[in-house]
């Protein structure tokens, strides 16, 4: 009787387990697939303001002459910069 006990024991443990880990895996299947899902969100995202706001030949212009500008020149295309953005 002791072993028939001891054998349904550790059946329902072993269902247990199986259940828990089958349960752990959809949970990280989800999460894998919602992080998935929002980094190409995200990728998108980037993509349409860089292509909408950034890829504009007077900010590229701007960007491209601060690379040798003075601070004060820096200073300057900084504010120029954000009067170009501020009215998109």
């Amino acid at each position: 009787m002791t072993i028939i006990w001891m054998a349904l024991i550790f059946n329902t443990f072993q269902t247990y387990e199986a259940q828990k880990q089958n349960l752990l895996n959809v949970r990280e299947d989800i999460l894998v697939s919602s992080q998935s899902s929002i980094l190409a969100m995200y990728e998108k995202f980037s993509n349409f303001i860089y292509e909408a706001i950034i890829e504009n030949p007077e900010v590229l212009s701007i960007m491209d002459q601060s690379t040798n500008a003075s601070e004060e020149e820096s200073m300057a295309l900084r504010q120029e910069l954000q009067h170009q953005l501020g009215d998109l």
